[in-house]
């Protein structure tokens, strides 16, 4: 199947690639991160993902269990987020649906979003 059949087949949103596999290898390299360090170790000065971007993926990952969050005490009121990386399935950045589900490229298989309330806030 080609990779322009995979988007067609699972209504998977075309965004720039480039950005979330770098975010992704940041991921598979720190396996546990909170969002300022995923963010530094993401930025490639030819092509740095903007912030926000970099966050609707972690959230994405999160709700569809790759990612765990846990709230850790920094000394500050509300604490901080980490999150850690539960299912690294290869190279490939899992692809993510505008209705919250995830296309997992290297598994060849669509994952649908958790209920809200099993989602962690981050």
């Amino acid at each position: 199947m080609t990779r322009k059949r995979a988007f067609a087949k699972h209504n998977v949103t075309r965004r720039p690639m480039a950005k979330r596999v770098t975010v992704w290898l940041a991921m598979r390299q720190l396996i546990r991160f909170d969002m300022p360090t995923l963010v530094m170790t993401a930025v490639d000065p030819a092509r740095s993902p903007a912030e926000r971007s970099v966050k609707d993926f972690v959230y994405a990952l999160v709700a569809n269990g790759y990612l765990r969050v846990e709230r850790v005490s920094n000394g500050l009121r509300g604490g901080a987020f980490m999150y850690q990386l539960l299912r690294d399935t290869g190279p490939l950045p899992p692809l993510t649906k505008r209705n919250g589900d995830v296309y997992d490229q290297n598994e060849k298989k669509l994952y649908v979003k958790e209920a809200a309330s099993d989602q962690a806030a981050g």
